[in-house]
């Protein structure tokens, strides 16, 4: 048994989010299908897959943050989230720019 507990306060839109019992550090999120918010998780991913230096900053981004709010995670997952909008409009940006210029 997977032992996942569901979280029925969530602030996200077309996202169901689940919990490891027992601890703070396993998270799962579903996202409805093609919908803005999974498509901006894709784009996130895609986007640090094809560049490394973007990945080591967030890498060193949570690593520093996990040390900071070791034991507060509503905090580190806030101060995450200017980094991770900033990278899917940059992401964003270039699939357009990409798109326009191959039309």
């Amino acid at each position: 048994m997977l032992r996942y507990e569901y979280k029925k306060e969530n602030p996200i839109p077309n996202r169901a989010f689940f919990k490891k019992e027992a601890t703070n550090t396993y998270h799962l999120h579903i996202y409805t299908y093609q919908s803005t918010e999974w498509q901006d998780n894709i784009l996130f991913r895609d986007y640090l897959r094809k560049n490394t230096s973007k990945k080591h900053e967030y890498e060193q981004l949570k690593k520093s943050l996990a040390s900071t709010f070791p034991n507060d995670r509503p905090t580190y997952t806030k101060a995450k989230s200017p980094f991770i909008k900033k990278t899917i409009n940059e992401a964003r940006a270039i699939f357009l720019n990409n798109r326009n210029l191959n039309n």
